[in-house]
């Protein structure tokens, strides 16, 4: 059995599926007295929506199955984002083989090794 989270409701059906769902745990509280203003709801949903649980960690430092804040996420993809990976470095000293660079530097690089 596959747990299903908040976030896959609202990757599938959507904002009004989930406002519906908050309404349905709000009307559990009201059955038993209890009255919850919506805004307690709200915050407990963003705080279950912050973390992401990362599946494939590719060229990043993150593990697999780790959860991590969505910030960190989001950086951290920010900053390998076109950057290439060195399969052959050739002559040269700097870039080694599986070593990830941007395109900067492997222009520089290339420059670099024209004038030689």
């Amino acid at each position: 059995m596959e747990l299903i989270t908040p976030i896959d409701i609202l990757n599938i059906k959507g904002p009004s599926q989930f406002r519906k769902l908050g309404n349905e745990i709000q009307e559990v509280y009201c059955l038993q007295g209890v009255k919850i203003n919506d805004k307690h709801f709200e915050v407990v949903v963003r705080q279950m929506m912050r973390k992401v649980r990362i599946i494939d960690s590719g060229d990043t430092l993150f593990l697999e199955n780790q959860l991590i804040h969505k910030n960190d996420f989001i950086e951290q993809n920010d900053n390998i984002y076109g950057m290439k990976i060195v399969e052959d470095a050739g002559d040269s000293e700097k870039p080694k083989a599986g070593q990830m660079i941007t395109a900067r530097q492997l222009r520089r690089e290339l420059v670099i090794a024209c004038i030689r």
